[in-house]
């Protein structure tokens, strides 16, 4: 991961404390992550400058540079969060499901347009209430390339 990517916990608690879970006890019940895991995180967080630790109470550094904003958001870490992400999922039973398929040209456009409109769907779901736990939420995968084209891209960065 790069200097500045975030790990999956460190960004559930940034997130959680955006939600305005701002001291460990809200945190927990938010994330439901163990004391340790968070204040082990906090620390890490705290020492790169990422938030800030006033007594009891935690926020989001708002000094934060547009170069560290964009960082978090780069494709570069997106691609490690998904990866990490997708980890997880992999280690759960019977969560993740994969197809490999031929669509005829005629099933094509069929099958994109079933594919926008979970998209358009996401994308206009409410934001979660307050009182849904960040833990709460849900994690969704989709995305699709030619078998050939992934195998493809398998063996160059093998031979990288």
């Amino acid at each position: 991961m790069n200097h500045y990517g975030l790990t999956c916990v460190e960004r559930l608690i940034i997130e959680s404390i955006q939600r305005g879970n701002n001291n460990l006890h809200s945190l927990m019940r938010d994330t439901n992550l163990t004391l340790f895991t968070l204040n082990t995180a906090i620390k890490y967080l705290v020492v790169r400058n990422l938030i800030i630790q006033k007594s009891k109470s935690l926020s989001i550094n708002p000094n934060l540079n547009d170069y560290l904003r964009e960082e978090f958001n780069s494709p570069s870490t997106k691609k490690h969060e998904l990866l990490e992400l997708l980890n997880g999922m992999l280690s759960t039973q019977n969560k993740f499901k994969m197809k490999k398929f031929y669509l005829t040209p005629k099933d094509e456009p069929y099958f994109k347009a079933i594919i926008k409109n979970l998209e358009d769907f996401l994308d206009k779901l409410p934001p979660a209430d307050q009182s849904i736990s960040t833990f709460d939420h849900k994690v969704f995968f989709w995305g699709g390339d030619g078998y050939g084209t992934v195998i493809q891209n398998l063996l160059r960065g093998a031979t990288k």
